[in-house]
């Protein structure tokens, strides 16, 4: 029997895609049998290989990315070459999103007002550079400053790419697991710092405060489907989450982010119906008792002394008149505002570094700046600023009109720990600057993204009603 001519023609790219892998094949075996390392070699072609595999489907490469952040979350003083691999996984694959987006679906890109704000404040930290250039600022430096912030462009994917319910919950499972495994890589190496100390000050500063914005993003929103869904098998998946990442958090005894989690909680309880709330309440305490004896079984003998640091470090959140790290910070913030007052709307540029009359004996110079806000004014100027403020703002609303919106139990309840997700890190924001670490810069794509990713699904089904 003759085969239809659109059969011969139906993937005109196999032949030469079987050729080119047995060419990489033929090469690696090459390699693999005359140079001096050749299974780091051989690993490393294999690996360029599956993520060309996987860059072939955007969901997944999305997936990838959002996994392969392990290589960046865990803070280097130089570059490492786990961040050059990443760095070129991750621009390659907005390369390649962006071209698809262009050049073969031909659609627009900036469709929503947020949209707009974003676009204007990325273009402006990358003109930043004029500025920098004039104040002498260190180029590596602005250039570290400025790649954190392109975490953002990752809300556009997102919204596209997370259509369903079923890949929403494959993006969510993805960024969970790359918090287990940062939480699992901090705990385990926090209990073996602990195991040796003596005094209360040593245990604090044996502490892990990376990542506190992904434990506080991923205990807020596993709180919301803990409370509101029915599934049994979600609530317990929901719970362990709870337990492990409250965990992993307590341990960066990182106040504001304890206070954060707290606010965003609280944020998810005024917004759910009362029969909720009184079932959040009687969970709550089911939840302490599970939580203490978790800390008790992994931590054994070391779990009072722990209690005791932690108790040391909450109760000191009253005394803010007393609390030098709170003063220090009020300190660098007055100095901060003295120089933006010099130059309020073109800003110092990203990699700006300062010295001021601190508190607590620092290393000088710094380009650190605890607030947010008065980061991007002194680096990024008021336009900046404005462009950010904008972004949030438009976020928030958007986030809201969702939740109000939205039928669907499982929309509903992620959008509504989005929201209080978002409500916890703005909290936090005038402590600890967000968007300046790729951890945070990837939780506030990933929760903008999906609010998009349904308000888009809303509106196509208003257009087709």
């Amino acid at each position: 029997m003759t085969s239809h001519p659109s059969q011969t023609i139906e993937n005109p790219f196999k032949i030469p895609a079987v050729f080119i892998s047995a060419l990489l094949i033929v090469q690696a075996l090459v390699l693999l049998v005359s140079l001096e390392f050749p299974i780091e070699v051989f690993a490393g072609l294999i690996g360029v290989v599956v993520l060309f595999l996987l860059f072939s489907n955007l969901f997944v490469g999305l997936c990838v990315i959002i996994l392969m952040h392990f290589l960046v979350l865990r803070g280097s003083e130089g570059i490492s070459i786990g961040e050059v691999i990443f760095a070129l996984c991750f621009f390659g694959y907005l390369l390649q999103w962006f071209f698809h987006k262009f050049f073969i679906d031909r659609s627009r890109l900036l469709i929503m007002p947020a949209d707009f704000a974003l676009a204007g404040f990325l273009m402006l930290c990358v003109f930043s550079i004029v500025p920098a250039f004039l104040q002498q600022n260190e180029m590596l430096k602005w250039l570290r400053e400025l790649l954190p912030f392109f975490t953002l462009l990752l809300v556009f994917p997102l919204r596209e790419l997370a259509n369903t319910p079923r890949r929403m919950k494959i993006i969510v499972a993805c960024f969970v697991l790359l918090g287990v495994a940062v939480a699992i890589d901090n705990l385990l190496a926090y209990r073996d710092a602990a195991s040796s100390v003596t005094y209360l000050w040593e245990l604090k500063s044996s502490r892990k405060a990376l990542n506190a914005p992904m434990f506080t993003g991923i205990i807020i929103v596993a709180s919301a489907f803990f409370v509101m869904v029915r599934s049994f098998r979600t609530r317990m998946l929901a719970l362990m989450a709870i337990v492990v990442f409250t965990a992993a958090l307590v341990i960066t005894f990182t106040r504001g982010y304890w206070l954060a989690t707290v606010i965003g909680v609280a944020t998810f309880f005024v917004l759910i119906p009362v029969a909720q709330k009184m079932r959040m309440g009687m969970y709550f305490s089911a939840f302490v008792l599970l939580f203490a004896g978790a800390v008790v079984l992994f931590f054994g003998d070391l779990a009072n002394f722990i209690w005791d640091a932690v108790g040391e470090r909450f109760l000191s959140v009253g005394e803010a008149g007393k609390d030098l790290s709170l003063l220090n910070r009020m300190a660098e913030a007055k100095y901060v505002l003295s120089q933006i007052a010099i130059n309020p709307v073109v800003g110092y540029g990203l990699g700006k570094t300062f010295k001021y009359p601190a508190i607590i004996p620092y290393e000088f110079p710094t380009w650190y700046v605890h607030n947010t806000i008065l980061f991007v004014w002194f680096k990024v100027g008021l336009p900046g600023l404005l462009c950010l403020l904008t972004f949030a703002g438009a976020t928030f609303v958007q986030g809201l009109r969702v939740f109000r919106m939205s039928s669907n139990a499982f929309s509903k309840t992620l959008s509504v720990g989005l929201i209080a997700c978002f409500v916890a890190l703005v909290f936090v924001s005038f402590s600890s600057p967000q968007l300046l670490e790729r951890d945070s810069a990837l939780l506030i794509a990933l929760l903008t993204g999906l609010i998009q990713a349904e308000w888009l699904k809303l509106q196509a089904n208003h257009d087709a009603a």
